[in-house]
């Protein structure tokens, strides 16, 4: 992964073509399969939903987040990736906007109504399939490829770079790039309103393509682009990293606690970039291991996915097909809110031990987390969370690439029953009691530094 950016980065440089940006699959982190989205097919309805136009005229901050909630009915109270920070915008009188990227089926009246606490001024974009501008940006995705065919004639490109061209931008990479497209028309449409007041643009920063071109948009203007690295690390590199060209980047990052600060100093391309602690909406509460009650003749272990249909199906997989040889374990599964549940649990029906799975039946992870003394996961920051409510981490390893965000401290992994079973024997043992608390306060001081929490005031610091 890592000489796959390397080479998409010289290859970047040397085309000079800014069209390639828009093509998601470039700079995705896995080769997950999901299963196919439900579509939209009413031509009367809104993408574009703006609350107060006039606050988004004058506005001097924007930020982008998202809109995740599957949930019919539910108010919003504070941002996922923000946490109240919205609120705290509006009480110290800045002049700012929010816009939503919608990544539901809801429509955004319905969405609009979910924010009815909030009294910050908010805009709501679709991003799916419409027949009239899907058909223009099919068209612009045909001119662009024939261009970007004509433009590669032209340069010199080794054995080595002509195989990576023909795997990596061909014919159906471009295709992909129509929801990246339409987002962007979306955005910019949006931003385009602002007159030109705008200071700050304060954007999630994952490596998305989308993100990429955001940021080359106000390269050269007199904005402050700001990337907020939310996210977990992992031992694979995120795009982020190795992609160096300054106009496809943030000016300043902003990440959500000391380990991020410091990995970013550490690995980020760009030495002289300002980096800062925003800080999180995570749970960073702190609740010790304790020895009375580390010991137990029968545990509770969660098992806990990311968002992504793939990773939900090797940790089911491992739990079915060795539940019958793990002892003193009972497993419960919780599923990441943005997967439909079903689709994953229609694959597993015909399996024998399928009955036998428990599923957790709460919304708050905080109440499954007093119920369980372990958590199986692979790529989740959950994990994290779960460390701090002293839920002790297993990682399941697949032998491919290790996705674990506690990969530089955590010492606990298994990818049998076998070695399973000597984890909740290593518990269970009296005599390395000491021990076992000795790694897990360590463990939990490592993560206590992975999130901080928003600030409360000076927000004169960040914008």
């Amino acid at each position: 992964m890592k000489n796959y950016f390397k080479n998409l980065n010289l290859i970047l440089k040397k085309i000079d073509h800014e069209y390639l940006y828009n093509l998601p699959l470039l700079f995705k982190k896995s080769n997950d399969v999901e299963p196919k989205k439900k579509y939209n097919f009413n031509i009367f309805r809104k993408n574009i939903l703006i609350e107060n136009k006039n606050k988004l005229i004058d506005s001097e901050i924007i930020i982008l987040s998202h809109y995740t909630n599957q949930k019919k009915k539910q108010k919003i109270k504070n941002d996922p990736y923000f946490g109240d920070l919205f609120n705290k915008l509006e009480l110290s009188k800045k002049k700012f906007s929010v816009i939503f990227i919608n990544h539901t089926n809801k429509d955004l009246d319905k969405i609009r109504y979910e924010f009815k606490k909030g009294n910050y001024p908010k805009i709501f974009v679709n991003n799916q399939f419409s027949i009239k501008d899907d058909i223009l940006i099919l068209f612009k995705i045909i001119l662009n490829y024939i261009f970007f065919k004509i433009k590669i004639i032209t340069k010199a490109f080794s054995g080595k770079d002509i195989f990576f061209i023909k795997k990596n931008l061909n014919f159906k990479n471009f295709i992909k790039a129509r929801s990246t497209i339409r987002l962007n028309n979306y955005l910019n449409k949006v931003l385009g309103y602002n007159n030109n007041k705008l200071k700050f643009l304060l954007i999630t920063f994952e490596g998305h393509a989308y993100e990429k071109l955001i940021f080359r948009k106000f390269y050269e203007k007199n904005v402050k682009t700001i990337g907020y690295y939310f996210s977990i690390l992992r031992k694979q590199p995120n795009n982020i990293f190795y992609l160096n060209d300054k106009r496809y980047c943030p000016k300043e990052i902003f990440v959500s606690g000391k380990i991020l600060k410091k990995y970013f100093r550490q690995n980020y391309h760009d030495k002289k970039i300002k980096i800062k602690i925003l800080g999180s909406n995570k749970n960073i509460k702190l609740k010790k291991f304790h020895a009375n009650t580390l010991v137990k003749k029968k545990y509770t272990c969660l098992v806990a996915a990311e968002g992504i249909y793939s990773e939900n199906y090797i940790l089911l997989q491992f739990v079915m097909d060795n539940l019958d040889y793990i002892r003193d374990v009972e497993f419960v599964v919780r599923f990441h809110p943005v997967v439909d549940k079903n689709k994953i649990l229609d694959f597993f029906k015909g399996h024998k031990n399928y009955k036998k799975i428990t599923f957790s039946q709460t919304n708050n992870i905080l109440d499954d987390f007093k119920k369980s003394d372990f958590i199986l996961y692979r790529g989740s920051s959950v994990c994290i969370e779960a460390a701090l409510n002293a839920v002790i981490p297993i990682y399941l390893n697949d032998g491919i690439e290790n996705i674990d965000p506690i990969f530089q401290t955590n010492k606990l992994q298994t990818n049998d029953y076998k070695n399973f079973n000597d984890i909740i024997k290593k518990f269970q043992n009296k005599k390395k009691t000491i021990t076992n608390l000795r790694y897990l306060s360590n463990l939990q001081l490592y993560c206590k530094d992975y999130y901080s929490k928003f600030p409360s005031k000076k927000l004169n610091n960040f914008f």
